[in-house]
């Protein structure tokens, strides 16, 4: 079963939702994206990111998705791509694949 028969939606509808409901998770995202890119990085791990916020942080997300996850895998492309579409010039840091969902 995929993530739509799951629950009814698309990951990018979710993602929007969980996001709405979640903005510090964001922050959070681009607190340490940008950290990474001042350490000297070349390449960032979205999932890095994510996983560093779901263990790391102190934080209790909010809404249907938060029931199961702090922060859904599902999601971190999601993140990244707002990420640069906040921060253009770090795109080159990100390595992107195509959504098929």
């Amino acid at each position: 079963m995929n993530f739509q028969q799951n629950t009814g939606k698309t990951i990018q509808q979710a993602f929007e939702k969980f996001h709405a409901d979640n903005p510090l998770i964001y922050s959070y995202y681009c607190d340490f994206a940008l950290a990474w890119i001042k350490s000297g990085a070349k390449k960032i791990s979205s999932k890095q990111i994510i996983g560093r916020i779901r263990w790391f942080i102190e934080v209790e997300t909010k809404g249907e998705e938060a029931k199961t996850w702090k922060v859904n895998d599902a999601f971190t492309c999601y993140f990244s791509r707002l990420f640069v579409s906040d921060f253009p010039e770090y795109q080159e840091y990100f390595n992107f694949r195509e959504l098929r969902s």
